[in-house]
């Protein structure tokens, strides 16, 4: 199965990847309920910073994107993104990748290498294969 990705590597939504995504963003979610990542957020409003720039958004959030789930669905690479808008535009602050599976009734999560995810989610065509590149080096 092959997936459209972004420049960053994160699956982009398609009518293919829509049931895939959302049973990722379940995982993240349910890591996040239980405190394993942050939880995301969004607290960014548009704001007139002055007549001649016009709106900005200003404040922060926190996203789950997803860069990678295996076949049966079970685990998932979610990146948690940080961002800042201020009047001079929105801003990553951070990014910390993750690796959240399920395992047994509960969820297992662990920090996956920043460079060596990005770089397997942007290399990666087939799903499950960025998971699998990470879990060999390991």
């Amino acid at each position: 199965m092959n997936l459209s990705r972004s420049s960053y590597g994160e699956i982009i939504r398609t009518e293919f990847s829509g049931a895939i995504l959302a049973a990722a963003h379940a995982l993240a979610i349910e890591a996040a309920a239980k405190r394993r990542i942050p939880a995301a957020y969004d607290e960014m409003a548009w704001e007139r910073v002055n007549a001649r720039v016009g709106n900005k958004r200003i404040g922060v959030a926190v996203h789950h994107e997803i860069y990678d789930v295996s076949p049966s669905l079970r685990s998932a690479l979610v990146c948690v993104r940080e961002v800042e808008g201020t009047k001079y535009g929105v801003k990553t602050v951070a990014k910390t990748y993750y690796i959240v599976s399920r395992h047994g009734r509960g969820i297992r999560v662990t920090e996956a290498n920043k460079a060596r995810a990005a770089k397997a989610a942007k290399q990666s065509a087939e799903l499950g294969q960025a998971l699998a590149n990470l879990k060999s080096h390991a």
